[in-house]
């Protein structure tokens, strides 16, 4: 029955490559935040769940107590190519032969197949063998991807939504994977399957590693390094969405250039002497990142002939409290990428497939450059919301320190960043160095502040202070976050 049946499915005909944006991969979370609202059944989830894992485990350990009893023989194991490896019987898996092979056959491997049965990487082998290992490139390994993929889409079914599962994991090839699962009274129709639609803009982002094989004469300090991190995002959508898009992105990083302090220059950068496409695509995307710019208000540059050979960019340089410019934030246009992997979506009339373009923005940058600006930018003086040392507590004397002890760890239970000074020296000593390391907020703890539940807060660059409840310390702690103080 359509009103009590869900079906999640992903097609595998689709591979991996081109992506479909239009594939009902991307209609799951527009699923789940249908269902969310749907109230689970907490009793079954809480004695099928368990029960299943307790099955599961205990057959697993009778499996090993069973292969600890038997003797681990040599055998032989014969590769397709005819080489033949020394393994060892009920020891000896599928991957500690790959491992043998090469590290990338045992990172891509997904499935073994040993005597013509399709094998598990980790199960141990039996007997002298054949052995063939299968990757994603091929049927099996594919198969076997799928398979379990439908497994998990499953478990998160019952666990995130409480649907009870039916038929599934699919075992056609080429089918992809899915589960029918039970969810109530819940149904669907057309005008469900329209909001479950992905629709564009698709924005995908991350902190990955990145490598750049730096001269070594060009590497200097934390501001170019060959192992970096940078907070990539890919933004794909429709040509006539690129204005609205590069217009959010540079509200974005105008809004965290306000929050550091930092004033900034815009330049576009045109299409280069050595280019990918056809003229009349540059044309076109250069015009969406003008009109974007002219929309944002602030002065921009041209910067003739600077683009990327895939496509147009704004290059953001920022100024740090020494006027130093350095180039962080960049967003970049392309037309290319999408074209060369053929990425498609379906307009709003279905039969017209159209192609998407893809925007490239990064907001800070690599983080260690950023880091590094930073660190110049405020002089070691960090504000709150960013500091390593954001408070210390310094009892006045041993009668005290106790208490010291009990303030530290409250705020550190509240997720800030406190030391306590628990040396024998002077109070004066005490607050001098705390000031010098550069701690955001010196808490005076004596016998008084013992006695009330209170603090004496002193700020790092004023003489003056305050005595405070923990409670309103707190408070203020949490204001100055939200305000990036």
């Amino acid at each position: 029955m359509l009103c009590s049946l869900i079906r999640l499915r992903r097609y595998a005909s689709h591979s991996l490559l081109p992506l479909r944006l239009f594939s009902p991969i991307n209609r799951f979370s527009s699923v789940a935040a249908a269902m969310v609202a749907h109230a689970k059944d907490d009793a079954y989830l809480n004695a099928v769940i368990p029960k299943r894992i307790q099955l599961f485990e205990t057959i697993l350990a009778e499996q090993r107590t069973q292969r600890l009893s038997l003797s681990s023989d040599p055998i032989k194991v014969t590769l397709p190519n005819g080489n033949v490896k020394e393994a060892k019987k009920w020891l000896t898996t599928p991957l500690d032969i790959a491992c043998e092979i090469s590290k990338n056959l045992a990172a891509n491997a997904l499935i073994a197949r040993v005597n013509g049965v399709l094998w598990d990487m980790t199960r141990p082998l039996e007997e002298d063998c054949q052995l063939q290992i299968f990757k994603f490139e091929d049927d099996e390994g594919r198969d076997t991807f799928w398979h379990s993929s439908a497994h998990i889409l499953g478990e998160s079914l019952e666990t995130e939504y409480g649907c009870k599962l039916c038929i599934g994991p699919c075992t056609t090839r080429g089918e992809g994977f899915y589960y029918d699962a039970f969810y109530g009274d819940l149904s669907l129709n057309d005008d469900h399957f329209k909001q479950i639609e992905a629709k564009l803009p698709l924005r995908l982002a991350d902190f990955g590693v990145l490598h750049r094989n730096e001269a070594s004469g060009a590497l200097s300090g934390l501001t170019r390094v060959r192992r970096f991190q940078q907070d990539d995002a890919h933004i794909f959508c429709r040509e006539s969405q690129i204005k609205d898009e590069v217009r959010n992105a540079l509200n974005f990083i105008n809004y965290v250039n306000d929050i550091f302090g930092f004033t900034y220059e815009l330049k576009l950068s045109t299409r280069p002497e050595k280019y990918l496409g056809d003229f009349a695509t540059w044309e076109k995307a250069e015009s969406a990142l003008k009109e974007a710019l002219d929309d944002f208000g602030k002065p921009w540059q041209l910067n003739e002939g600077d683009g990327a050979f895939y496509g147009p960019k704004i290059d953001i340089s920022v100024s740090d409290a020494l006027s130093r410019k350095f180039q962080c934030a960049t967003l970049q246009l392309d037309f290319q990428l999408p074209d060369r992997f053929k990425l498609e979506y379906s307009a709003e009339d279905e039969a017209k497939i159209e192609r998407p373009v893809m925007i490239h923005r990064a907001i800070l940058g690599s983080v260690e450059r950023m880091f590094a600006i930073l660190l110049e930018h405020y002089k070691g003086k960090w504000p709150f919301w960013l500091s390593p040392r954001q408070a210390i507590v310094c009892p006045v004397s041993e009668k005290s320190q106790s208490y010291a002890l009990q303030v530290r760890d409250q705020i550190h239970q509240a997720g800030y960043h406190v030391d306590a000074d628990t040396t024998d020296r002077k109070i004066q000593k005490k607050v001098r160095e705390a000031q010098l390391a550069q701690y955001n907020y010196i808490l005076v703890v004596g016998e008084e502040e013992a006695n009330t539940g209170q603090v004496s807060v002193r700020v790092r660059d004023k003489a003056d202070h305050n005595v405070m409840s923990i409670e309103n310390l707190l408070k203020h702690f949490r204001d100055e976050i939200a305000a990036f103080h």
